[in-house]
C-alpha cells in the first residue's frame, strides 16, 4: 500500500480469488464489497497493522486512548483509513495542522470521555 499501484493489485488479485472460490459454489457470480476488500487487504498487507486490529478493541473496550506517532505521512494516511474503516474517533496532527488547531485537538484527545 506504501509502493505506487501496490494496492489497486492486491485489491484485483483478492477479488478474482473471491469470484473464482465463489463462482465454483454458486451459478452467478457474487457481489464483492471492495470497501470491506480494501480494508481487509490494507491490514493484512503489515504486521503493525494486524496487531492495532487486534490491540485497539481491546484498548477501547477497557476505557484507553491510543497515541501513534510516525514520521511518515503516507502511513499516518493508511492509518487513517484504518481508524475510519473501524470508525474509531481519532485526533491527527501532522505538518499540515495550524497551532490553533494542534492545541484544540491536543486539548479533545486529554478530556475525558
Amino acid at each position: 500500500f506504501l509502493i505506487r499501484g501496490a494496492e489497486e493489485r492486491i485489491v484485483a488479485d483478492a477479488a478474482a480469488s473471491i469470484l473464482k472460490e465463489k463462482s465454483a459454489e454458486q451459478k452467478e457470480p457474487p457481489e464483492i464489497d471492495y470497501f470491506k476488500l480494501t480494508a481487509d487487504q490494507l491490514v493484512k498487507s503489515s504486521g503493525k497493522m494486524v496487531l492495532l486490529t487486534k490491540l485497539l478493541p481491546k484498548l477501547y473496550s477497557g476505557g484507553h486512548k491510543v497515541l501513534i506517532f510516525s514520521q511518515m505521512v503516507k502511513v499516518l494516511d493508511l492509518l487513517e483509513e484504518l481508524l475510519k474503516w473501524r470508525k474509531y474517533r481519532y485526533e491527527r496532527l501532522d505538518g499540515a495542522t495550524s497551532a490553533s488547531s494542534r492545541a484544540a485537538a491536543v486539548d479533545r484527545f486529554l478530556r475525558k470521555s
